[in-house]
């Protein structure tokens, strides 16, 4: 799945129109149909914001988002992240 799918998966799941999951998500229409059509990519940083307002994982969005730089790119690699555990997460024996 690409980021636009994704995008556009989400929405219409949630039953809101364009201008409604735009306003939820804190983009405008217009930015919101660019990312929908392909034709503008999301940063990662704008991703975390609007998995976040969505209560999502920011982790399949910043997947999606690496996966279409590579696929644009030619490149073909496949994006599987995992998140670092931190010594905090860890628990002792």
């Amino acid at each position: 799945m690409k980021l636009y799918e994704y995008m556009q998966y989400i929405r219409e799941e949630s039953g809101l129109s364009q201008v409604d999951f735009a306003d939820k998500i804190g983009v405008s229409k217009s930015y919101l149909c660019d990312v929908e059509m392909d034709r503008r990519s999301i940063s990662i940083k704008k991703a975390i914001i609007i998995s976040d307002r969505l209560k999502l994982s920011s982790m399949k969005f910043i997947e999606l988002i690496l996966q279409d730089h590579l696929n644009k790119e030619g490149l073909e690699y496949v994006i599987n992240l995992s998140k670092i555990s931190t010594p905090a997460d860890c628990h002792h024996i």
